[in-house]
């Protein structure tokens, strides 16, 4: 019995290796070459010995345990490095198509300089009531070449901690999206919050934001991105002016600021809160998807 299973498991394995996905199923090193060879490697060229009538011989007499620690501990070392079918198949598919990636853009290395002068400049800032309340600014992070410029209305405790837009939840929220887009977080996107400090409360203050305005819009002048997704109501709001109407609106119409293309959807603590919002933000990041695939 176990010479027939091992002689479909070496049929199998070379059928892998002959349709050229062998690489998806085991790294190279493993004891494959072991149970091919009945606890051997094999040597180039050769190839693996069957059961039947020879194996049998090999069985010990009746009522003697058999023992076969080589062929046992190369299955255990396999089936430690074998995946799934599943994670099989979606492997081979992203192999044959894989999938259309937004283009990068080129790195310039004056954007960050230029990025990092502004952080410099902003880090002590004590212009509104909120340079008491915060840990840290949270200026931003990303690429300074990113296409993709995400903007959020205010830092969360969790980024005054890090002085890091967009961690915890919504960070989560954020990645995932990403990830579906197809868009890397730390090469395409610059990602930040219109209110670069935490209130006491972590929550969206107009007057204190408009302070901050000035710093956004240098940001943005120095990334020159392809297109701004605005996560939030009050952030949208804040750059678009009081006609843009409430967020269900915003949504609809096409914007931009700055001479840049802008979309609203959203914010990401109420998606969290309320999933089936994200059906319709979809339909909003497929909008910034066709502005940075056109």
């Amino acid at each position: 019995m176990a010479d027939n299973v091992y002689s479909l498991l070496a049929g199998w394995l070379r059928y892998q290796r002959d349709i050229g996905v062998d690489g998806l199923v085991f790294d190279h090193g493993s004891a494959v070459g072991e149970i091919l060879a009945g606890g051997r490697r094999l040597r180039s060229g050769e190839r693996p010995s069957g059961g039947g009538r020879a194996a049998e011989s090999r069985q010990p007499k009746s009522g003697v345990k058999p023992s076969v620690p080589d062929e046992a501990s190369a299955f255990s070392k396999l089936a430690g490095r074998m995946k799934p079918v599943d994670a099989l198949d979606a492997g081979m598919l992203e192999r044959r198509r894989p999938a259309a990636r937004v283009p990068s853009a080129q790195v310039n290395s004056g954007r960050r300089e230029r990025l990092a002068g502004l952080y410099r400049e902003i880090i002590g800032c004590d212009k509104c009531p909120m340079s008491s309340s915060r840990a840290k600014v949270v200026f931003g992070a990303g690429s300074a070449d990113g296409r993709l410029f995400i903007l959020g209305d205010a830092p969360s405790e969790a980024d005054d901690g890090a002085g890091l837009p967009f961690q915890g939840g919504a960070g989560a929220l954020l990645d995932s999206i990403l990830g579906k887009m197809a868009v890397d977080r730390k090469s395409g996107v610059f990602a930040t919050h219109l209110q670069k400090c935490k209130s006491a409360d972590a929550e969206f203050v107009k007057g204190c934001a408009e302070v901050c305005r000035s710093i956004l819009d240098r940001q943005i002048a120095i990334i020159e991105p392809k297109v701004l997704l605005v996560f939030g109501e009050p952030a949208a709001g804040a750059l678009l002016g009081e006609g843009a109407g409430g967020i269900e609106r915003m949504r609809l119409g096409d914007h931009s600021y700055m001479g840049t293309p802008l979309v609203a959807t959203y914010g990401l603590p109420l998606m969290i809160k309320d999933t089936s919002l994200r059906r319709g933000a979809w339909r909003d990041i497929e909008k910034v998807l066709s502005i940075l695939r056109g």
